[in-house]
């Protein structure tokens, strides 16, 4: 789940949740006023849409702080990356650490609302995509073991995307596999550039004789 900055208020210095809570959690509350309140509008200070700020009769209330002792596949943290980069939200989890849990902008941290679930056995597919004659790599991933549906998340040289694929089926029957996904981007086109730059809109899948998938094509091929 995303969390986004309220950005159409300012506090009392006239500066929005993007333009400096993002990159000074540790102001939030100090330049509050009448209509600003950075702990509801501002994902860094555990509010902003989907945060965890609910409303008092009095003034207090805590401060969000990330957990920046644990970092991400790529080495980053809640406040190296995901201050900034919301977007990138849940798309390079590691089996210690998990953005919704660590990080205020990614809708955790220590106010945030991220419960660990007790089933152990919850069932999740992940996969790592790359191609060698571009830079970085993708990651694709689904909790829907119906398979219909997939995020797609990728890193690397100027972009970062995440992407929605639907799956295109053959048949109504699973087992005959599918002809490729019909590509979206997941919260708006800033986030899934390949949508509008590339045009890319339908990935081909490629599968051997048992139906394991080999090839994705994207928006650069294979």
């Amino acid at each position: 789940m995303m969390c986004y900055n309220d950005d159409s208020v300012s506090d009392v210095d006239d500066d929005t949740c993007s333009n400096y809570y993002d990159s000074n959690p540790d102001a939030c509350g100090n330049f509050d006023d009448e209509g600003f309140t950075a702990a509801n509008s501002c994902c860094a200070c555990g509010g902003g849409i989907y945060g965890s700020y609910e409303d008092s009769s009095d003034d207090d209330y805590e401060v969000c702080e990330s957990d920046v002792s644990v970092a991400d596949i790529d080495g980053d943290t809640c406040s190296s990356y995901y201050d900034l980069n919301p977007e990138g939200c849940g798309g390079y989890d590691t089996e210690d650490f998990i953005a919704a849990r660590e990080c205020c902008a990614c809708g955790g941290g220590s106010t945030g609302y991220y419960e660990d679930s007790s089933d152990d056995d919850m069932w999740y597919w992940m996969n790592y995509l790359t191609n060698d004659e571009v830079d970085g790599y993708g990651v694709i991933w689904t909790y829907d073991q119906e398979l219909n549906e997939f995020e797609l998340a990728f890193t690397g040289g100027e972009m970062d995307s995440w992407c929605t694929l639907t799956t295109d089926w053959k048949t109504d029957d699973m087992e005959d596999g599918a002809w490729g996904f019909f590509v979206t981007a997941t919260y708006g086109d800033e986030y899934c550039s390949f949508v509008e730059d590339e045009g890319w809109v339908y990935a081909s899948l490629t599968s051997d004789e048992e139906g394991n998938p080999l090839t994705l094509e994207g928006p650069y091929g294979n």
